[in-house]
C-alpha cells in the first residue's frame, strides 16, 4: 500500500478517482489529477480491498463535498447507468470479484458515480492529454494481466451496449506457433489468450522481458500484436494506436510490432507503408502507468460540466 500527495485548492471542486486494476486499486482524492492525494492498494479479496478504499476516502474527504467519482474498472464491468447491472463486474476470471458493485460500495458519499472500463479511463486520458492528443480517433489497447481496448472518436469513448472486449478478438495462428492452445478460458485461441503477460509466462515460464528479442515467444508475441493491429486499422480506421500495459514495456516490442504490421497489410494502405509512418501511428501513451486514473478523473470531471 503506498500513499502520493500533492496540493489540493479546497476552494475548488473535489473529486474521486479510482483506476480498479486487476492486480491494484489506485484511489485518488483532489481538484485534478494533479493536484490531490493518491493510494495504491493491492487487488486481494473483495471485502479487503473496499475496506482499505472506503478507510482511505473517509480520512480524505472527512466532511467536505464530493462534486462527483469518477471510476475505471476492469472488467467486465456495467456502463449503462440505466442498468441494474451500472457498476457490477460480470463474469471475470479475478477469483470472487464477479458480481461486486461499485455503487453499493461507494453510496455512502453521496456524489454520482460515472463508471467505465480501465482501458476506456486509459483512453480517455491519452486521447485527450497524451500520446493520441490532436487526433480525432485514438484507439488504446492495454497488454498485460488481460489485454483491452478502448475508442475515442474526438474527445468522447465510443461504446455500445458495452464496453468493447478487444482481447477476445479471435486471431489466426503463427506458422511457427505449434504448441498447445492458448490460455484464455473462455476462447483459448484469443488474442489474450495468446499474447497476455500471463499467456506468455505460462508458456515460456518467463516473462516476455526475460525472454530476448531472438526467442521464439518475442517473435510470436510480436506477429499477435501485430495481427490485432492490423485489424483495428481496417475495421476502426484510428488516427493513433497507443500500446500500454506492461508487457509493451519489453524492450523493442513497439518497434518489431510496427514491422510486422507494415509487412501483414502488404501495402494494402499505400499511405501507412513506410517506417515514419507506421512510427507515427503506433506509439506508447505518454501518461502510463496513471493513464487510467487520469481518465478517471476525466470521468469524474465530465459528469459535472455537462
Amino acid at each position: 500500500m503506498t500513499l502520493s500527495s500533492s496540493n489540493i485548492d479546497e476552494a475548488k471542486p473535489l473529486y474521486v478517482a479510482i483506476e480498479a486494476g486487476g492486480t491494484k486499486f489506485v484511489v485518488s482524492v483532489g481538484n485534478d489529477w494533479r493536484n490531490s492525494v493518491t493510494l495504491t492498494i493491492a487487488t486481494t479479496t473483495t471485502d479487503e480491498t473496499a475496506a482499505e478504499l472506503i478507510k482511505f476516502l473517509r480520512q480524505q474527504i472527512a466532511g467536505k463535498r464530493v462534486a462527483a467519482i469518477g471510476v475505471a474498472s476492469f472488467g467486465p464491468v456495467g456502463i449503462d447507468p440505466l442498468s441494474s447491472s451500472y457498476g457490477v463486474i460480470g463474469a471475470t476470471p479475478k477469483p470472487g470479484w464477479s458480481g461486486f458493485s461499485y455503487r453499493d460500495v461507494l453510496k455512502e458519499f453521496s456524489a454520482p458515480i460515472v463508471i467505465d472500463s480501465d482501458v476506456n479511463g486509459a483512453a480517455l486520458a491519452e486521447a485527450r492529454h497524451g500520446a493520441g492528443k490532436g487526433c480525432r480517433r485514438v484507439m488504446y489497447v492495454t497488454v498485460g494481466t488481460g489485454v483491452g481496448g478502448g475508442l475515442v472518436v474526438d474527445g468522447s469513448i465510443s461504446n455500445g451496449s458495452s464496453h468493447p472486449e478487444l482481447g477476445h478478438m479471435l486471431l489466426p495462428r503463427h506458422k511457427k506457433d505449434l504448441g498447445d492452445a492458448g490460455y484464455c478460458p473462455y476462447h483459448r485461441d484469443c488474442l489474450e489468450g495468446l499474447a497476455s503477460g500471463p499467456s506468455v509466462k505460462a508458456r515460456w515460464g518467463l516473462d516476455l522481458s526475460e525472454l530476448g528479442s531472438d526467442h521464439l515467444g518475442f517473435e510470436l508475441q510480436a506477429y499477435y500484436l501485430a495481427a490485432m493491429s492490423s485489424n483495428i486499422i481496417l475495421q476502426s480506421v484510428p488516427d493513433r494506436i497507443v500500446l500500454g500495459g506492461g508487457v509493451m514495456q519489453t524492450q523493442g516490442l513497439i518497434e518489431q510490432v510496427r514491422i510486422e504490421t507494415r509487412a501483414l497489410l502488404n501495402g494494402y494502405r499505400p499511405d501507412l507503408d513506410s517506417e515514419a509512418a507506421m512510427a507515427d501511428l503506433i506509439q506508447l501513451p505518454h501518461h502510463a502507468p496513471i493513464s487510467g486514473l487520469i481518465g478517471a478523473f476525466e470521468l469524474a470531471t465530465d459528469s459535472v460540466c455537462s
